[in-house]
C-alpha cells in the first residue's frame, strides 16, 4: 500500500464518521463555537459561573454544595459564598475566589499556559495571613490531569491537585441531575461537560480511531513516513502562507531562513519600532507552543522591561485543531485571518 493509498483509505474514514456525526448533531457545541476550548480564562468564568449562588442558573447553592462535596470541603462553611473572578491580592489575581464568613478556597487553574513563579507559595501565603484559627483557607491547582505543580516543589503538600478529567467532569454530571427540570441549564451543562471530555479524553478511542489504527496496522511504513513528515508540512505551510506574506508585506524580520525554520521547528518573527520590540516566537520550549515576547528599550538601546506570554494568548496558536479546519478551500481565508490576527495584535503592543 502506498502512503497515497493509506491517505486515501483514512480520508474515507474519516469523511463517513463525519456524516454521520453531522447527522447525529454531535459536532454542534456552543461552547467550541464561541471559541473556550483551550482558553483557561473562559473556563473559568464558566465554572464560576455555575460555581456562584447567585448566578443566572438559578440552581441556587446547589451547584457549589455539589462541587464542595467532590473535593471533600465542608459545604456547611460556604453556604453565603460570594465568588470572585481575576480576584487581585499584592503579589497577583486568583483565578477563582471563594469565600464566606472568613472561609476561602482559591482554584488556580492551568490548563495549558505555564505557572508564574513561586504562583502558588504567593497565593498559599497570602490564604494563611488571613486565615483564622477555625476558618477553611483552601488552595486548589486544577489542570485537566490533576497533575501537581511542576514549579512550586516546596509547597507540596498546601495544596490540593484536583482535575478537569476527573472532578470537574463529575462535579458536571453532578450539576446536569441538579438542573434536570431547567432544560437550557441542563443542556448548557451536558454541552460544557462534552468539551470538557473532549479536552480529557488521553488515550480513549472513538470508534473513528480505531478503524484508522487498524487501516495504519495494515502498512506501518507508510504511516511513520506521514508521521515523521507532518510537522514539516505544517511548518512549510506557514512559512509560505503566513510568515513570508508578513515579512515581505508588513516589514516583520525572521531571524532564519525558510529551509532552517523548516528543519529546526524554530524561527522568532520580529517587529521594532519606537524603541519597543514584539517578537512572536516558536523557540526552544518547542514549535508547538508559541511565545509572545516584549522588549522595551532606552534611548541607548538598553532593555528596561520585558514580558512573555504563552500559549493560548497568543495569536499565532496554530494547534493541531487549525490545521485539521484548513482545506484547499479556506487555506487562503484561514491565513489571511491569522496574519490578521499577528498585525492587529502588534499594533495593540506597540500603541500600548
Amino acid at each position: 500500500m502506498s502512503v497515497h493509498d493509506l491517505l486515501e483509505k483514512i480520508s474515507q474514514l474519516h469523511i463517513r464518521q463525519e456524516e454521520i456525526s453531522k447527522l447525529k448533531g454531535d459536532n454542534f457545541n456552543v461552547f467550541k463555537l464561541c471559541g473556550v476550548n483551550y482558553y483557561e480564562t473562559r473556563h473559568s468564568d464558566i465554572i464560576a459561573e455555575f460555581l456562584d449562588p447567585k448566578g443566572a442558573h438559578g440552581c441556587g447553592i446547589d451547584f457549589l454544595q455539589a462541587f464542595c462535596q467532590i473535593v471533600g470541603l465542608n459545604f456547611d462553611k460556604f453556604e453565603n459564598a460570594e465568588i470572585d473572578r481575576e480576584y487581585p491580592i499584592p503579589d497577583g489575581r486568583l483565578d477563582i475566589l471563594i469565600q464566606s464568613q472568613g472561609n476561602r478556597i482559591i482554584i488556580e487553574n492551568k490548563i495549558y499556559a505555564g505557572e508564574g513563579e513561586e504562583q502558588l507559595k504567593r497565593y498559599r501565603e497570602w490564604l494563611d495571613k488571613k486565615a483564622g484559627n477555625q476558618s477553611e483557607a483552601s488552595l486548589y491547582f486544577l489542570t485537566l490531569d490533576g497533575r501537581p505543580s511542576s514549579i512550586d516543589d516546596e509547597i507540596q503538600g498546601q495544596y490540593n491537585c484536583i482535575s478537569y478529567k476527573n472532578h470537574i467532569i463529575s462535579w458536571l454530571t453532578e450539576c446536569i441531575r441538579i438542573a434536570v427540570e431547567k432544560p437550557f441549564i441542563r443542556e448548557s451543562l451536558l454541552q460544557y461537560r462534552n468539551l470538557v471530555e473532549e479536552l480529557t479524553k488521553g488515550n480513549k478511542m472513538s470508534e473513528e480511531d480505531k478503524k484508522i489504527a487498524e487501516t495504519i496496522q495494515k502498512d506501518f511504513s507508510s504511516a511513520i513516513a506521514v508521521k515523521r513528515h507532518t510537522d514539516q508540512a505544517k511548518a512549510m505551510w506557514l512559512w509560505d502562507n503566513i510568515l513570508d506574506k508578513l515579512i515581505r508585506d508588513e516589514h516583520f524580520t525572521a531571524d532564519r531562513d525558510r529551509d532552517t525554520m523548516i528543519d529546526s521547528q524554530d524561527v522568532f518573527l520580529s517587529y521594532f519600532k519606537n524603541h519597543k520590540k514584539v517578537t512572536y516566537a516558536f523557540n526552544q520550549y518547542g514549535f508547538k507552543v508559541p511565545r509572545r515576547e516584549i522588549v522595551i528599550y532606552d534611548a541607548s538601546d538598553k532593555i528596561i522591561q520585558e514580558t512573555r506570554t504563552s500559549t493560548g494568548k497568543c495569536p499565532h496558536n496554530w494547534d493541531d485543531d487549525f490545521f485539521t479546519e484548513i482545506t484547499p478551500d479556506n487555506a487562503s481565508d484561514k491565513a489571511t485571518e491569522a496574519i490578521n490576527k499577528i498585525i492587529a495584535d502588534k499594533d495593540k503592543v506597540l500603541s500600548a
